[in-house]
């Protein structure tokens, strides 16, 4: 019996106890376009979508997005798989025909919104136009082209005015209730592109030359045509060189040192000037909480582990007692 039960509960524990779920810091999900206008087929089929930045799946159940009106205030059920979107529709799952996450009501103003993306802790993971005012992208019913979503250019930086822009009416996906192409990128990339944040271009110094070595003098031949001019450009030669550098060898030994002083300045004072790299730390980061769920889940996980050691001791006592009893047989 007890050999039948241990599988089954290890097969419990492992596969429907809650994983432990990783801190949520700041853009781990973003808002990453909204279609606050709605579509050519309806004003009331708006759309939002989130972005998962990260390599993780991250559970969204519990969290919150909500206008600082409070109209919509959305919360938050299901998963976003790694480098993922989630698409929320409102009203109706039939407002496009790309496949929603999840439905939700409440109407965004044309005239302007600021949404607060909040983890099931409270943290503040991100925004959208906190700014306030009117929409910073994105067209109405008169724009060009119209109906456009609003889009956020770089999804790993924070939100400002500056980082959304319009569709351009080229690079779109979905259709609306009426077939007609959407001025937007559901569940796609954006249409201006979205980069990663790129560090501050570092000014190189420029290259110094390196002096080109100075020849080693070679002597003069000593000339051969009569005895007196071999024996007077003797001594001269011998004069010359050792003023500058008493014989031609040691002149040659002296210039080559000479001349690697000068590159080892030259790499010196170029490694010198190289400006010191700065390591760019984001900014605002916060580390949410863990869930006290997840307290309660590794608990059950520890006990179930344990629960499972005292079967494998159970069962071996068994088979070592039913073994002695057969050999006393």
């Amino acid at each position: 019996m007890l050999k039948k039960i241990c599988p089954l509960l290890l097969f419990i524990i492992f596969f429907y106890l809650p994983l432990p779920v990783f801190a949520i810091t700041v853009r781990d999900v973003v808002i990453s376009e909204i279609a606050w206008s709605g579509t050519i087929a309806s004003t009331n089929h708006e759309w939002i979508e989130l972005y998962n930045n990260t390599d993780n799946l991250i559970d969204v159940t519990g969290w919150t997005l909500k206008a600082i009106d409070s109209t919509p205030d959305i919360s938050l059920s299901g998963v976003i798989s790694a480098k993922s979107y989630f698409l929320l529709e409102r009203t109706s799952g039939d407002a496009t025909n790309v496949e929603e996450n999840q439905t939700y009501t409440g109407a965004l103003s044309d005239s302007g919104e600021s949404l607060e993306l909040r983890s099931s802790d409270g943290i503040l993971v991100d925004t959208a136009s906190i700014s306030g005012g009117a929409w910073p992208a994105g067209t109405g019913g008169s724009g060009t082209p119209v109906r456009a979503s609003m889009e956020r250019l770089n999804l790993q930086v924070e939100d400002t005015d500056n980082n959304w822009v319009t569709n351009d009416g080229i690079t779109r996906n979905g259709l609306d209730a009426n077939s007609n192409p959407i001025n937007g990128t559901l569940k796609s990339k954006n249409s201006q592109g979205f980069i990663s944040p790129t560090p501050s271009p570092t000014n190189s110094p420029t290259p110094t030359k390196i002096p080109t070595p100075t020849k080693t003098p070679t002597s003069t031949k000593t000339p051969t045509s009569t005895p007196t001019s071999k024996a007077t450009s003797t001594p001269v030669a011998a004069k010359s060189l050792t003023s500058k550098s008493t014989i031609a060898k040691t002149e040659t030994a002296t210039a080559i040192p000479s001349e690697n002083k000068n590159l080892a300045n030259v790499l010196g004072s170029s490694s010198q000037n190289q400006p010191p790299q700065i390591s760019e730390t984001p900014k605002d980061v916060k580390v949410a909480s863990v869930n006290s769920g997840n307290v309660i889940a590794s608990i059950f996980m520890i006990l179930g582990i344990v629960f499972l050691g005292l079967c494998g001791i159970v069962v071996f006592w068994s088979y070592k007692k039913s073994k002695n009893a057969r050999i006393e047989e």
